[in-house]
């Protein structure tokens, strides 16, 4: 089995500082990081400040980037992983679309944002899971980002709260 570990990220509008700053605190750590939506130009600018880090990213409701997608499958650590903003499954609304997404793709784990808030929700042995914000919080008062673990063909989620550069309190959720 492959051990992986994704730094998970969503919803920057332009706001990429504390994108920046997690990066760097975990990229020794970290084989990658996910981007999901929102804006596409942010993951883009992330890579090139991070080259060395393998990264997955799709367009949001709010990205106009006609050459990317707004969903991807990525195959991390043995597990199929499906990617995406979430606007166009409704998930405002509730995991229902999300959930009939992520059945049809057979995904392990489908990661979405939009909402910015984070959650982990189950379906089955099907997780899925949005870190919330890192830039533009709404259920919590600080930016929040996940980490994806797998590790012996399972994988976890946290989520954690930025209180300050380089200071991250993992949260319940």
């Amino acid at each position: 089995m492959i051990n992986m570990r994704f730094i998970i990220i969503s919803d920057t509008h332009r706001y990429i500082d504390k994108a920046i700053d997690v990066l760097e605190h975990f990229k020794e750590d970290a084989d990658g990081f996910i981007h999901l939506g929102d804006h596409f130009d942010d993951a883009e600018k992330l890579h090139r400040q991070f080259p060395d880090m393998r990264y997955y990213s799709v367009l949001g409701n709010n990205d106009f980037n006609f050459e990317a997608s707004h969903s991807k499958i990525a195959f991390i650590g043995g597990k199929k992983i499906l990617l995406t903003h979430g606007h166009k499954q409704r998930v405002s609304f509730g995991l229902m679309y999300l959930d009939y997404f992520g059945r049809q793709e057979e995904a392990d784990a489908v990661l979405f944002g939009h909402t910015h808030r984070p959650s982990l929700e189950f379906s089955g042995n099907m997780a899925m899971f949005n870190p919330g914000s890192i830039s533009l919080p709404r259920s919590t008062y600080e930016p929040t980002f996940g980490i994806m673990d797998v590790k012996d063909g399972n994988i976890k989620f946290s989520v954690y709260m930025i209180k300050g550069t380089g200071n991250y309190e993992e949260i319940k959720i």
